[in-house]
């Protein structure tokens, strides 16, 4: 299966660590995870766009926006996630 994580190591079937803070990212791995952090930061700025345009008009319900920003907030929270996996550790 090649990229699945043991749960005891945080090493993938092909002997690869797949995540940093201590662990090594492949370069196919860090590709991927870069094209997926710009798939999320667009459909953050999206999010962003309609709530804005929904509070603005006053025309969205309060179910809606609640909704969206909720989505808003998973997305940021993913994103922070990929991002810390993406940054080189720094030893101090």
């Amino acid at each position: 299966m090649g990229s699945c994580r043991t749960p005891d190591k945080g090493i993938g079937e092909d002997g690869v660590n797949l995540f940093r803070g201590g662990h090594r990212v492949d370069t196919l791995q860090e590709v991927a995870l870069r094209s997926k952090l710009q798939n999320l930061l667009q459909q953050h700025r999206d999010l962003d766009i309609a709530i804005l345009s929904l509070e603005e008009t006053g025309t969205g319900d309060q179910l809606q926006l609640r909704r969206l920003k909720k989505m808003k907030l998973e997305l940021k929270d993913t994103i922070q996630q990929i991002g810390t996996m993406l940054i080189p550790d720094i030893i101090a």
